[in-house]
């Protein structure tokens, strides 16, 4: 399991509670590529999002830091099994 956290910063409202204004697009960006690459790698991967349903519990247990906000969690393994490769008619292999 792999755990996302973007940093929180105050922008001088004192409620220390925003972040940056690209830190979310940023960390997609991140999890997307890492994604690509545990592919590669031969894992299974996958974004979730559904836990930070519980997000102040799972920050929690997991010790994240108060400076940390919890963006999504990444599931890791390996897979039990592939799905068919489907030829693609305009792909050549």
């Amino acid at each position: 399991m792999i755990v996302i956290a973007k940093p929180i910063q105050d922008k001088g409202g004192g409620d220390g509670q925003r972040s940056a204004p690209t830190a979310i697009q940023s960390t997609a960006a991140a999890v997307t590529t890492m994604l690509f690459v545990f592919h590669q790698m031969g894992l299974g991967a996958v974004w979730l999002a559904s836990p930070l349903t519980a997000k102040k519990e799972i920050e929690a247990i997991l010790k994240v830091p108060s400076n940390k906000n919890l963006v999504c969690l990444i599931a890791v393994g390996v897979p039990d099994e592939w799905p068919k490769r489907i030829e693609n008619p305009w792909i050549k292999s």
